[in-house]
């Protein structure tokens, strides 16, 4: 279906971003008399449009949000960097899906969908959404999105989105991304207290709900919390837990 676009300054920036991508020869291919899809080359400088768009989205991303980081902010940012290199492109079955996926496009005609073009969509997810101010939950989500989007191009291109899903999960069960490992995050602060004089023992959490509910964090280890009760029953003590400034046992 066609539709006219009546505000001017949308078509224009359409209209650049198609002779931007028209002018790719860094992704683009060429079709040969051979019907082969190879490289072309349009300009001694090469362009690639993909990362020109990321990059405006960024650029644009940060005048629209001025945020300063603080210190715990910029330790996790590189807490998370760490964890996508460890995680995934360390990873032999991520690599062997990418790899194969971008074989599979390649005969098809398309551009890039390597370990490399993961690698950028990853990182730029994660630095849109940072500067937008999203939990650093919500930001490695993206960038595990961003990192894996891609991995079912090694089943079928057609309903690859789909294929990638039941692939990821199996991929992240086994590398530890986990509910549990999400709820041992959201502990800012876990402070024991002990009262000998009324035989007291008291937990005393503080728990991020941004990163996960109290639901969730009690569904992994509420029955931990009992065998701690236990514990402190076989001192004749008494066990109580705070979360949050609420008395839960």
């Amino acid at each position: 279906m066609a539709v006219p676009i009546l505000d001017q300054q949308v078509r224009d920036r359409l209209e650049h971003m198609f002779e931007m991508m028209m002018s790719d020869d860094e992704k683009g291919k060429e079709l040969t008399s051979k019907g082969l899809y190879v490289s072309r080359n349009l300009s001694e400088a090469k362009m690639d449009s993909q990362e020109l768009f990321y990059a405006m989205a960024y650029s644009q991303a940060e005048k629209n949000t001025v945020k300063k980081l603080t210190v715990q902010q910029k330790k996790e940012k590189k807490v998370r960097k760490k964890w996508i290199t460890k995680k995934y492109w360390k990873n032999k079955e991520v690599k062997a899906f990418l790899k194969k996926g971008n074989e599979n496009l390649g005969i098809l005609g398309y551009t890039d969908h390597s370990e490399k073009h993961c690698a950028i969509v990853a990182k730029r997810a994660g630095e849109i959404l940072e500067k937008f101010g999203y939990s650093k939950h919500e930001i490695e989500l993206a960038q595990t999105a961003g990192a894996l989007h891609d991995i079912g191009n090694a089943i079928n291109r057609k309903n690859h989105g789909e294929y990638g899903a039941l692939l990821a999960n199996e991929l992240l069960q086994k590398m530890g991304m986990s509910l549990e490992d999400r709820v041992n995050y959201a502990v800012t602060n876990a402070t024991v207290k002990l009262n000998p004089e009324k035989h007291v023992i008291t937990l005393d959490l503080e728990i991020d709900e941004s990163i996960c509910t109290m639901y969730e964090y009690f569904e992994i280890f509420l029955g931990r919390m009992m065998m701690c009760r236990q514990a402190a029953e076989m001192l004749g003590a008494k066990f109580k837990l705070l979360a949050n400034g609420s008395k839960i046992l």
